[in-house]
């Protein structure tokens, strides 16, 4: 008679996995903002008296957008002119973020990445952040990128405890990215320059650009976002 049960995992296996998995290599500009992000949303729970488990789920959504916010590139942006606040919007999704909050909608190509690249970078992050969460809590744990089928591998050498993991994980939301332009003009019909309206553009200007992140508030049961200060502001 046939048995259903799934055959063991023999400890062969394992050992030979581990001889091929990759040492994590992180770059310095992660370590630190995963350290701060993650004290940050800790102590945010604690402030709140929340679960850590929801500051941190938003704390690695941060460090994801983070590094999609290094692949921006001049081409993709949109002129946004409402509220006589120009700006030039760098979308994640296939609208103009700021108009959506107002009810309104304009379609703008969204900048996503390639899933390929998601997949990566996500299961990279991933391992940093599992490595800082295991620091702070004195938890003696190796963690490895993995080799095919397996994406992570964690192994407390002291226990000869293996868990084997793939990564199925991508950013909750990644905020736009805006902006302060002068007002855009074009040529009317009557040769007069008149001011443009929603339209793709390229941000020539990028290395120089002060960049703003688009953040929604909740105001008086509607959201808005912040508008920029004459002076400037991170948040709009």
């Amino acid at each position: 008679m046939q048995s259903n049960q799934p055959e063991p995992i023999k400890a062969d296996w394992i050992v030979s996995l581990l001889g091929r998995v990759k040492a994590l290599e992180v770059n310095s500009h992660e370590e630190a903002l995963t350290s701060i992000l993650v004290e940050q949303a800790l102590e945010n729970a604690k402030r709140t008296a929340t679960n850590p488990g929801i500051s941190l789920a938003a704390a690695f959504d941060l460090i994801i957008a983070a590094e999609y916010y290094t692949k921006l590139t001049n081409k993709g942006w949109l002129y946004c002119p409402v509220n006589n606040i120009p700006l030039l919007i760098y979308p994640y999704t296939n609208a103009c973020p700021r108009c959506v909050l107002q009810g309104n909608f304009y379609y703008h190509q969204a900048n996503k990445l390639p899933s390929g690249t998601i997949g990566k970078t996500t299961s990279r992050l991933l391992c940093v952040f599992l490595k800082h969460l295991f620091k702070i809590n004195s938890r003696n744990l190796k963690i490895y990128h993995g080799a095919e089928p397996v994406d992570v591998i964690i192994h407390d050498e002291k226990e000869s405890v293996v868990l084997l993991a793939e990564v199925k994980a991508a950013p909750l939301t990644t905020l736009a990215l805006a902006a302060k332009v002068e007002v855009q003009t074009e040529m009317g019909e009557n040769g007069e320059p008149i001011p443009c309206s929603h339209s793709p553009t390229d941000n020539s200007f990028l290395a120089s650009s002060n960049l703003h992140i688009i953040l929604p508030k909740l105001e008086e049961d509607y959201w808005n976002c912040q508008q920029p200060s004459p002076k400037g502001t991170e948040a709009l």
